[in-house]
């Protein structure tokens, strides 16, 4: 859930000179993004910011030739906002919650998507280890799927379970579909991530056991 704030948003050129100023702008701060909206309709991806700082209440930045000054309630609201969009992004592993202290066990066959294989280098483990803190299948068909699940059956405990899978209406298998098998079998669907540009992933916390 991202930061939402109403700011009052000044926009300069490069010369000073102030081109627009409005007030009662909702800005939204997500996890790669800053967006204003009505009545000004701006989105940044922060990585393409420059000179996040603040001046009292304002949270000031610059994106090619455009200067923003974005006015807060507080100080501290601005220094807050200005640590989160000038913050380096989250990696995968982290999305993940795996690290080589706390890795993921892969369930079904190998994982094949590139930037999924680096972000689980030395954050996985090959069948159950009291280490592992969530399980991970990649699936491309409803097959595969079935495989990950009767493999996450047999782990000695229940442990969330990632299931990575393609995007777009044209995969085999499309997140919809996998969420409806999970939920029949009684998974609770908690959070997406995107994987890649061909990837996506939900997490899955496992059934409640029944009595």
């Amino acid at each position: 859930m991202g930061s939402e704030a109403l700011v009052t948003v000044t926009v300069t050129d490069a010369r000073g000179q102030v081109l627009l100023t409005a007030d009662g702008v909702k800005a939204v701060l997500e996890s790669g993004e800053l967006v204003l909206r009505a009545p000004v309709r701006r989105t940044f991806v922060l990585t393409s910011l420059d000179g996040v700082e603040t001046a009292g209440p304002e949270l000031r930045f610059h994106d090619h030739e455009h200067r923003f000054a974005l006015r807060f309630e507080s100080e501290t609201a601005a220094v807050r906002w200005a640590a989160k969009a000038s913050a380096p992004p989250p990696t995968l592993a982290s999305k993940l919650g795996v690290s080589p202290e706390h890795p993921a066990v892969v369930l079904g066959r190998a994982p094949g998507d590139e930037v999924l294989l680096a972000a689980l280098d030395g954050c996985r483990v090959e069948g159950p280890q009291p280490s592992a803190v969530v399980a991970l299948a990649e699936v491309d068909t409803r097959d595969e799927l079935e495989q990950a699940l009767i493999e996450w059956a047999a782990l000695p405990t229940p442990l969330p379970l990632w299931v990575v899978h393609g995007k777009g209406a044209t995969t085999a298998i499309r997140a919809d579909e996998v969420r409806l098998a999970l939920r029949e079998r009684g998974f609770t669907d908690t959070k997406v991530s995107a994987v890649s540009s061909s990837r996506g992933a939900t997490r899955y916390s496992p059934p409640r056991p029944h009595g």
